[in-house]
């Protein structure tokens, strides 16, 4: 069953978390290695949920509201940047923790997942390179396939210790065995080892030397967000909660210079539990701005028909505004039960991507509850000239977590 939990935004790390380490710090000098490692697990989960966010929200409205476009436009520039340093904080907090209860030196690599596989993985620590690369095959084992992609196939299974991953392998695809695969494939790994957030999926190891190259990410019980629109439209409670944490996940993802460009419904992944804790998935053709554009062959438009963005089409560069058009698609698709450009084949949709409106919601779906505020949302969101859209992912959190209904 899906529930409504309320949204906590889960960009920095307040007092709570701060007072956390600090605890850890004094039980790890104590030898107290039950409780420290619980205290960590915490901090890595729930660090960055325990923030005063909706002040920074608050302040940005106020800023948007004065019509001071020189103050909005810096706060759109340092708020990403707060996020990048808080996380920072944390990961050399928790590292230096880490250094305090076992002494001697202690390989930091990213955070959270780092820590994570770390605990996952123990045998790895006190082998060679060549004995860890003959039994890596071994060390994760695959029991059921559950998706493929352009390039790679992947697992469900387990590792030596029986907990449940996924596995993600290059391998069989046509296309798993070019130069343009392991590129993507490596370019993945590095992306999500950057990324630390409660609503992006975590990386907990890797391998490309391996044949075939893979990495292992958490395993979360759960259905994409397709199997849910199935059933037909969300109520806007619901459709709020789930964009508010994508769009929260996204503006970590855009401060990295990063961009997904692969946003749909079944790339989000809601656990059964509870929809507190949603997951962005498969960042297979996500893009690092930061670096040159790989080779690739120029007929090639990456990205899914009915969520992709006009500039993605079109073969122009990519920005974070292009994620804020797809999560405009996806959020169109939720209130609606169907995305706005859906009829004809492919070159068909492009065509309505790039020149045709998008229907107005409440003609899409006759009888659903959906707020005026709302609708002025997604079709902002779907501007076809980016420079109508959203300017950042921050300033459409803002106007989401501002709309009622």
């Amino acid at each position: 069953m899906i529930q409504v939990a309320p949204m906590i935004p889960a960009y920095f790390a307040g007092p709570e978390a701060l007072a956390g380490a600090f605890a850890s710090g004094i039980l790890a000098q104590e030898g107290n290695q039950t409780s420290l490692t619980a205290l960590e697990s915490g901090l890595l989960a729930d660090g960055f949920a325990a923030t005063d966010f909706q002040r920074v929200v608050a302040l940005y409205q106020k800023t948007v509201a004065g019509g001071d476009q020189a103050a909005r436009k810096k706060l759109e520039k340092d708020i990403p940047q707060q996020i990048l340093r808080q996380r920072d904080k944390m990961k050399e907090t928790l590292a230096k923790i880490r250094m305090g209860n076992q002494g001697g030196e202690h390989r930091v690599a990213s955070g959270r997942a780092a820590l994570t596989a770390e605990y996952l993985a123990p045998l790895r620590q006190n082998q060679t390179d060549q004995t860890a690369k003959e039994e890596a095959a071994h060390f994760y084992y695959p029991e059921k396939e559950i998706g493929q992609g352009a390039f790679a196939t992947v697992y469900a299974g387990r590792d030596t210790n029986n907990r449940r991953v996924v596995i993600k392998a290059l391998e069989g695809q046509p296309l798993s065995g070019s130069a343009v695969a392991l590129e993507k494939f490596r370019r993945e790994i590095d992306i999500l080892r950057r990324l630390i957030h409660p609503n992006i999926i975590e990386i907990l190891d890797w391998n490309t030397n391996d044949s075939p190259p893979f990495f292992v990410m958490e395993y979360v019980d759960g259905k994409g967000l397709d199997t849910y629109l199935e059933k037909g439209p969300l109520p806007w409670p619901l459709a709020k909660t789930v964009a508010l944490q994508l769009a929260s996940a996204l503006a970590v993802v855009h401060a990295e210079n990063v961009v997904h460009l692969d946003l749909k419904p079944n790339n989000i992944l809601l656990p059964d539990e509870a929809i507190g804790s949603i997951r962005l998935i498969d960042f297979g053709i996500a893009r690092d701005l930061d670096e040159p554009q790989p080779p690739e062959k120029s007929d090639v438009t990456w990205g899914t028909p009915y969520y992709i963005s006009p500039e993605q089409i079109t073969g122009k560069k990519v920005d974070p505004r292009s994620d804020i058009y797809s999560l405009g698609v996806v959020l169109y698709e939720m209130l609606t039960g169907k995305p706005p450009f859906r009829d004809g084949a492919r070159e068909e949709t492009f065509a309505m991507h790039l020149q045709a409106p998008p229907p107005p919601l409440r003609q899409a779906a006759p009888g659903v509850n959906i707020p005026p505020g709302a609708e002025a949302i997604v079709l902002k969101a779907l501007a076809k000239s980016r420079d109508r859209r959203y300017q950042s992912m921050v300033e459409m959190f803002a106007a989401l977590q501002a709309c009622s209904g």
